[in-house]
């Protein structure tokens, strides 16, 4: 990616089922051009598995995915080396 583009993600028909067989998308689509986004919503409605998706690690989903640049994560708990954990914005906030 040239310093002139800009990062993009799109994505199609998106469908992916729980290896319980819990339908969680299906058909989704969508296209995102920010640097960065935030996902929200409720828990348990698919935001990490979306992620997960686009990112390669979900076996069985199914779909178009196009990326162009980087795509990153930082999840909400990050286990640290000793067992305690850090929210996302703990570690931000030690970073600085």
């Amino acid at each position: 990616m040239s310093s002139t583009e800009s990062p993009h993600i799109s994505f199609e028909k998106l469908t992916y089922v729980h290896p319980n067989g819990e339908e969680l998308f299906t058909s989704l689509s969508g296209v995102w051009n920010q640097k960065r986004i935030g996902l929200i919503g409720e828990n348990g409605v698919g935001k990490t598995t979306l992620v997960n998706v686009l990112l390669g690690e979900c076996p069985g989903a199914e779909g178009r995915i196009s990326i162009r640049g980087t795509l990153g994560y930082l999840p909400q708990q990050i286990p640290q080396r000793n067992g305690e954990s850090l929210s996302g914005g703990e570690l931000v906030r030690r970073a600085i």
